[in-house]
C-alpha cells in the first residue's frame, strides 16, 4: 500500500488502471445518487408548493382558480418562475416538428431540447386541457432537465481534462454536480444549459485567443451560437473576443501570427452567424433587426416591474402590430417605450449609477444567502491562485504575458456581465444569472493553479509529491466535509428556480 501510495502521489505518474476503475465506480454511484435525490428534491418542493398554493386558493380565493389566477398568483409549482411556458413551447414545438415560431424573448435553444422529451399527444386548445397537459408533462420535463445537467457535468470533465488534468477536473465537476446543478436541475428551466454553454464558451475563447487556429476558432463559434440560441448574452463574448482581437492584431510582430488572428476571427464570426441564419433571417423581416430580443431592447429599460410587466402584454416579442400602426416597420413612436436611449436622456448619472450599486448588493447578497457554498469554494481558489503565483513567480509572470489576452477578456466579460446582471435584478430578476457565470472564475483559478504547479513537488520523508496533487486531495476532504454539512440544508430548504 505505501508503495502504491507512493508512486500515485508522485509527480508526473498515471494511476493503475484498477485504481481508475474503482474511482469511475465510485463516480458512477455518486451519478446515481444525484439523480436520484434531485428528483426526490424537485418532488418534494413541487408538493410542498403546491399544497400551499393550494391552501391559499381555498381559504384566501374561495375556491376559485380564477381568482386565484387574476390576483396574479400561480396556481401550480410549475407556474413559477416560467417552467409552463417552456413546457408549453416544447410541446408546440413537439407537435409542429420543430419548425413553429418561437418569440423573441425566450432563446429557443432549451425548448427544441425539451420537446424530444414531450408527449407526442396533441393538446386540446382549452385552458383545462393545457393545464393538465402541463401537469402530467411536468415529472417527465424535471426528470430530463436533470439527466440533460449529468450529461452537461460529463461533457466539461472531458472539455477541460486536457487543461485541469484529471484529478482537479473531477474536483471541478464535483464542485459544479453538488454546489449548483444538483440545486437547479430539478427546475425546468435553461439554467444549467446555459452555465454549462457559458463555462465552455469563455474556456473556447480564451483558448482561440491564445491559439488563433481555424479549428479552435470552428469549435468557438459553434458553441457561441449554442449559448447565444439559450441567452442572447452570447453576444457580450464575441464583441469582447473581436475587441481583444483587435488588440492582437496591433500588438502582434510578425505576418503569420496576424494572418492566425483574421481567419480565427472570421471562422468564428462565420460559424457564428451560419446555423442560426434562419433564425437571424425572421427577427430581421418581422422586427428589423436581426438580433432583435425584447428582454434587451426593452424590458431591461424598464423602472420597475410594474412597467415591465404592462410591456410584457404588449406582444412585442411576437411582432410590431401594437406599436406599428401604419406597417412601415418602424415604430410609430420610439419615445413612448424604454429604450437605452430614452433611459440616458431621462436619468441622470447619479440615478443610473444608484440603479447598477443598488442591483449589483442585491444579485449579490441573494445568490451568497442562497448558495453559499460555491461562494466559500470560490473564494478558496483564488487564494490558492495567489499562493501558487507566490510559490511559483516566474511561471506566473510568464503565463500572465503569454495569456494576457484571455486574461483580459476574462476580467472585461465578468465585469460587464456582473454589472448587466447587476442591472435587472431591481426588475425581480432571480440569482440565475449570477450562476450563470459562477463556474467560470473557479474554472480559471484552477486552471492557473495546474499551470503553475504543473512541475511543483515537494519532499514528504523520503517521498516526492506532486503538488498539485496534494493540493487536490485536501481540497476534496474539505469539499466533502463542507458538503455533508450544507447540501442537506440547501435540499431540505431551499427553493432554487428563482
Amino acid at each position: 500500500m505505501a508503495d502504491f501510495l507512493r508512486q500515485l502521489l508522485a509527480p508526473g505518474t498515471k494511476a493503475p488502471r484498477w485504481f481508475t476503475a474503482v474511482v469511475v465506480a465510485c463516480l458512477a454511484v455518486a451519478a446515481w445518487w444525484y439523480v436520484a435525490r434531485a428528483i426526490q428534491h424537485g418532488t418534494e418542493v413541487s408538493s410542498t408548493i403546491d399544497k400551499q398554493l393550494a391552501y391559499e386558493r381555498q381559504h384566501i380565493y374561495g375556491g376559485s382558480f380564477e381568482a386565484q389566477e387574476k390576483a396574479g398568483r400561480p396556481l401550480r409549482s410549475f407556474d413559477m418562475n416560467d417552467q409552463r411556458v417552456y413546457m408549453n413551447y416544447a410541446q408546440n414545438l413537439r407537435e409542429h416538428g420543430i419548425s413553429q415560431f418561437t418569440t423573441r424573448m425566450r432563446m429557443p435553444m432549451y425548448m427544441w431540447l425539451l420537446a424530444f422529451a414531450a408527449p407526442e399527444v396533441k393538446m386540446e386548445p382549452t385552458i383545462e386541457a393545457q393545464r393538465q397537459y402541463v401537469s402530467d408533462f411536468f415529472p417527465t420535463a424535471r426528470a430530463f432537465n436533470i439527466y440533460l445537467s449529468l450529461a452537461c457535468l460529463v461533457l466539461m470533465f472531458f472539455v477541460f481534462r486536457g487543461w485541469l488534468g484529471n484529478w482537479l477536473a473531477v474536483a471541478f465537476i464535483l464542485v459544479a454536480a453538488f454546489q449548483l446543478y444538483m440545486l437547479k436541475s430539478p427546475y425546468v428551466q435553461p439554467e444549467i444549459l446555459l452555465t454549462t454553454l457559458i463555462t465552455v464558451g469563455t474556456f473556447m475563447v480564451v483558448k482561440t485567443l491564445h491559439e488563433p487556429t481555424w479549428k479552435n476558432a470552428l469549435v468557438c463559434g459553434l458553441v457561441l451560437c449554442a449559448w447565444h440560441l439559450t441567452k442572447a448574452n452570447a453576444l457580450v463574448a464575441l464583441g469582447l473576443m473581436g475587441l481583444i482581437q483587435g488588440l492582437q492584431l496591433l500588438c502582434a510582430r510578425d505576418w503569420p501570427r496576424r494572418r492566425a488572428i483574421v481567419i480565427a476571427g472570421l471562422v468564428t464570426l462565420g460559424a457564428y452567424i451560419l446555423p442560426m441564419s434562419q433564425y437571424l433571417y425572421t427577427s430581421w423581416k418581422l422586427f428589423g433587426d436581426p438580433f432583435h430580443n425584447v428582454q434587451s431592447k426593452y424590458y431591461m429599460w424598464a423602472e420597475d416591474t410594474q412597467q415591465k410587466h404592462e410591456l410584457q402584454k404588449m406582444g412585442l416579442d411576437r411582432d410590431l402590430s401594437l406599436v406599428d400602426k401604419d406597417g412601415d416597420g418602424k415604430i410609430d413612436h420610439p419615445e413612448a417605450l424604454p429604450t437605452a436611449k430614452n433611459y440616458w436622456n431621462q436619468h441622470t448619472w447619479p440615478q443610473i449609477k444608484k440603479r447598477f450599486v443598488k442591483g449589483v448588493s442585491m444579485m449579490f447578497t441573494n445568490n451568497y444567502d442562497e448558495y453559499t457554498a460555491i461562494h466559500w469554494l470560490q473564494i478558496m481558489w483564488a487564494g490558492i491562485v495567489v499562493w501558487a503565483a507566490s510559490r511559483r513567480w516566474n511561471e506566473a509572470v510568464f503565463g500572465t504575458w503569454s495569456w494576457s489576452g484571455g486574461i483580459l477578456f476574462l476580467a472585461a466579460f465578468l465585469t460587464v456581465l456582473v454589472y448587466l446582471f447587476g442591472w435587472f435584478t431591481p426588475l425581480k430578476v432571480g440569482p440565475r444569472l449570477l450562476n450563470s457565470i459562477s463556474l467560470v472564475p473557479l474554472l480559471f483559478c484552477m486552471t492557473a493553479v495546474a499551470a503553475m504547479l504543473r512541475r511543483d513537488s515537494f519532499k514528504l520523508g523520503s517521498w516526492t509529491i506532486s503538488t498539485t496533487k496534494a493540493l487536490t486531495l485536501v481540497f476534496l476532504a474539505f469539499w466533502l466535509v463542507l458538503t455533508l454539512l450544507q447540501l442537506p440544508y440547501d435540499l431540505q430548504n431551499g427553493y432554487f428556480a428563482g
